[in-house]
This record gives structure tokens, C-alpha cells and sequence, in this order.
């Protein structure tokens, strides 16, 4: 139930390069869609590199056009466990637009109780807005605090296109801004072209 999308600050080990083994329970009628996962671990991988846990995502319809969320993941990361809440609202706007919305927190808890649990929160923004058949415009914005006992924080803005000149063919591309902020610095802002060709066969 992770989603791995053009970009990702906040670093689960959750992205277009996972995978894993497992059995997944999945159950929609509108006004609700429910799903639970139980994943343990790819099994391509070293055993020492498998992780297992389980994920579960609840959304509701709260109007025609709009639904609200709650996703949470346990995962079991060897020498620590991963705990990932959020909550989201995904809402079209007019006939062809939309825009979606995301806050969450993440917690890694070392085995060894010594060693204190980091905890970072997070927040995600994107609009989808129609253009033309087949040409949409996209503002991402995320931010991140990695540690809530620090005061460093991540921006990155991406304003972007999304094009599908036929069918199956996908066509991306957007111009990143990231900064990083703290009570002793600012960095200098790190811009990035990004572009994809996505194509079905």
C-alpha cells in the first residue's frame, strides 16, 4: 500500500525498486474500500536483507467527489521495527482535476532499548489540473522533518506536465526545487530536471 510516485522524500524503503512476498485482503463497496497486506520479505534477496510486517489502508467516500483515508505499516527492519501512520484526502476537482493531500508520521524503534526511536513527520500535496485531452499540469509539494529533536526541515516544490500523446504512452516531466532548513544554515536551493517515458505493452 505504499505508493512510490515521481518523487519521494520520505525515505521507508518504500519505492519503485521494493518488493515482497505475500497476501493481501482487499474489500471495496462504496461508500468503503478496506485492505490488509501480510508481506514477508522478497524472497530474491538475501534472508538477512527480507523484512515482514504488515500493512492496512481505510478510505470512505464523504461526498460524491471526495474520500478521506488512514494507512498504517508495521515492519519488522531486523535491529528495528518501522511504524508508518497517515492520513489522507483525495478530492476531484470539477469534471477533470484533482487534488490529493497526505500527512503522516513515521517511527523507527531499535531493537536495543538504549537507543532512543527516531520519529519524523511528514507532509504531501499534489494537484492534478486538466489542460487539454490528454495534458494535465501538476504542482507536488512535500515536506519532511526527518527527527522531531531537531530542527532541521526539507522542502521541495515540483511544478510539472503529464502528457499521453497515445494510448499506453505516458510522458512526465517537472522541475524540482529542494531546500533544507535549520536553525544553524540554509542550503542553497538544489534544482533538478526530471523526466519519464512510461509505455505498456
Amino acid at each position: 500500500f505504499a505508493h512510490s510516485n515521481f518523487h519521494q522524500v520520505l525515505s521507508t524503503g518504500l519505492d519503485q525498486y521494493s518488493q515482497s512476498h505475500g497476501v493481501v485482503l482487499h474489500y471495496a463497496s462504496s461508500p468503503l474500500e478496506f485492505g490488509l497486506q501480510f508481506f514477508d520479505g522478497d524472497k530474491e534477496k538475501a534472508k538477512e536483507e527480507q523484512t515482514d510486517g504488515f500493512a492496512s489502508k481505510l478510505e470512505f467516500d464523504i461526498a460524491d467527489a471526495t474520500r478521506i483515508g488512514a494507512s498504517y505499516l508495521q515492519e519488522d527492519l531486523g535491529e528495528e521495527t518501522q511504524y508508518v501512520a497517515a492520513f489522507l484526502l483525495k478530492s476531484r476537482v470539477g469534471k477533470k482535476s484533482s487534488v490529493l493531500l497526505e500527512a503522516g508520521q513515521r517511527k523507527l524503534r531499535p531493537d536495543d532499548s538504549s537507543i532512543g526511536e527516531t520519529t519524523s513527520n511528514y507532509f504531501f500535496a499534489q494537484n492534478h489540473l486538466y489542460l487539454k485531452r490528454g495534458l494535465y499540469y501538476m504542482t507536488t509539494f512535500e515536506y519532511l522533518k526527518s527527527d522531531l529533536n531537531t530542527n532541521q526541515e526539507n522542502y521541495r516544490i515540483a511544478p510539472g506536465f503529464q502528457y499521453f500523446p497515445a494510448q499506453r504512452f505516458e510522458l512526465r516531466a517537472e522541475i524540482r526545487n529542494t531546500r533544507v532548513y535549520s536553525s544553524d544554515f540554509v542550503t542553497e536551493d538544489v534544482w533538478d530536471l526530471l523526466g519519464q517515458l512510461h509505455i505498456w505493452l
